[in-house]
């Protein structure tokens, strides 16, 4: 399963970028390892930063969907009365009314759920393709070529050069 991962489009485009960042910084391995977090920060902030805002939009909602749910209790018992509806045509009847006006008071407000998720459904496989590509790296994998093992070490023991200490 690690192989397959390892070798996977997407492992393999993050790998060519941390190789393009570190052959043009000559980084060593730990602060190769600190580019992956600043870059994962970089790409995650924005959405870290969007997602109270959503979740804001959400709760600001929740009153009003409350007195939506009362008035609509109050019509589906005369419904009940009027055109003689058994409880599960009316608990039916009422789902269906409480889940449409849920849905336009989200479009109203623009707080999709699926907004509010968007953090985790980009944080993990980010996550995930960077430390594989960066395993890939230090271990001169998927396959151990000759550029593999000089990025190996360049890696292990390359970096800045700031001259002999005075």
């Amino acid at each position: 399963m690690y192989s397959d991962l390892s070798g996977s489009s997407w492992v393999m485009i993050t790998q060519h970028l941390l190789e393009t960042v570190h052959d043009y910084t000559h980084l060593p391995c730990w602060a190769t390892i600190v580019t992956t977090v600043s870059l994962r920060l970089t790409i995650t902030l924005p959405f870290a930063a969007y997602q109270p805002i959503i979740y804001a939009r959400l709760g600001n909602l929740k009153p009003e969907m409350d007195a939506i749910l009362k008035e609509l209790k109050k019509e589906t018992d005369r419904a009940v009365l009027v055109y003689k509806w058994d409880a599960k045509k009316a608990k039916l009847a009422f789902h269906v009314c409480a889940k449409k006006q849920w849905n336009l008071l989200v479009q109203r407000d623009n707080c999709h759920q699926f907004k509010a998720s968007v953090l985790l459904r980009c944080q993990i496989p980010l996550w995930v393709c960077m430390s594989v590509a960066l395993r890939n790296m230090l271990m001169m994998l998927p396959i151990q070529t000759i550029d593999a093992q000089i990025l190996h070490l360049s890696l292990s023991t390359g970096g800045f050069d700031f001259g002999s200490p005075i």
